[in-house]
């Protein structure tokens, strides 16, 4: 699991190293701690929500287009039948396409995200890596100088034995530069 981080990490970094000799825009942010809750199925009778936070970065190669990667970390959901918990995290590539809007008087931004990757639950020590995808929305408000906040709705689909979803409502702050 160390190697698929460390190899997760290089394509990052050789990504945004590439994206800024470009023109395009880079952008940098961070889920602050929120709900991720379980949803559908065996895997939403079993556990319970678990809080969540991570960070993104996204190229955007076009005004309203960029293509990124995500890390997200869970803080353990409890499970029903016992007093363990399941931590875990996520690393997913993510495509993004919005557009622009006013929102609160201010300039704002509304997108759809599209993502596909790795997720990786730890229960006792023992850990399971399963891929999955994830389908969202998003919208954020320029607060100045680069920066926004804003709020996405994520649904996450996980191919394993329960079938994991789960419902994430992430409020997030990112710059742009």
């Amino acid at each position: 699991m160390k190697k698929l981080l460390y190899v997760f990490g290089l394509i990052t970094a050789c990504t945004a190293f590439a994206a800024a000799q470009d023109k395009g825009t880079i952008e940098t942010g961070v889920y602050f701690p929120a709900l991720s809750s379980p949803i559908f199925g065996t895997w939403a009778k079993v556990t319970a929500p678990s809080l969540e936070s991570g960070f993104y970065g996204d190229y955007y190669f076009q005004k309203n287009i960029s293509i990124g990667a995500e890390f997200a970390y869970y803080f353990g959901y409890a499970t029903i039948a016992s007093d363990d918990s399941i931590t875990g995290f996520r690393l997913c590539p993510q495509f993004k396409y919005g557009g622009d809007t006013i929102l609160f008087g201010r300039n704002g931004h509304y997108y759809s995200v599209l993502g596909m990757g790795v997720y990786h639950d730890s229960l006792d020590g023992n850990g399971d890596t399963n891929f999955g995808f994830s389908l969202g929305e998003g919208l954020k408000v320029d607060m100045g100088k680069g920066w926004d906040v804003g709020l996405e709705a994520r649904w996450h689909h996980v191919f394993s034995d329960p079938a994991g979803n789960n419902l994430d409502l992430l409020p997030n702050a990112s710059y742009r530069f």
